[in-house]
């Protein structure tokens, strides 16, 4: 058995499309859209009942989300903020712009922690507003 902690913060999911893209200049434009989602993603459930006409791509992976979109073979990619942020920063990937609006709620960044981890356990019950990040 276990804990969370305290939500550390919130993990939000956007669509990203191209930046050259002119023809999508909000959600509404997605309606009928060919979206790349990782495979096993739990959002992708979600996206399909709030957008029925949406054709959804699965993929292996983010980078190859990532890649679909650029290579212009679908439409727009939902993925979270920081996964994407994650990848354009390693990768130096360039050529994608967010849809800033929220589809679905953001999640909280929580960790779970063993009840016999005491030391761990303390540590996390503090949360983020206990500790200086830099």
């Amino acid at each position: 058995f276990g804990i969370f902690s305290p939500s550390y913060f919130s993990v939000r999911e956007l669509f990203w499309i191209k930046d050259n893209n002119q023809a999508i200049n909000s959600i509404d434009d997605l309606a009928d859209a060919t979206v790349a989602i990782p495979f096993g993603y739990a959002a992708a459930e979600a996206i399909q009942e709030l957008f029925p006409n949406m054709t959804v791509v699965e993929t292996n992976n983010i980078y190859e989300s990532i890649q679909a979109v650029l290579d212009g073979r679908v439409e727009a990619l939902f993925e979270s903020e920081v996964g994407i942020a994650g990848h354009i920063a390693k990768e130096g990937i360039s050529g994608l712009k967010k849809i800033d609006v929220d589809v679905v709620p953001p999640l909280p960044f929580v960790f779970f922690v063993k009840q016999r981890q005491t030391h761990t356990r303390e540590h996390f019950k503090k949360g983020p507003s206990k500790r200086i990040y830099r």
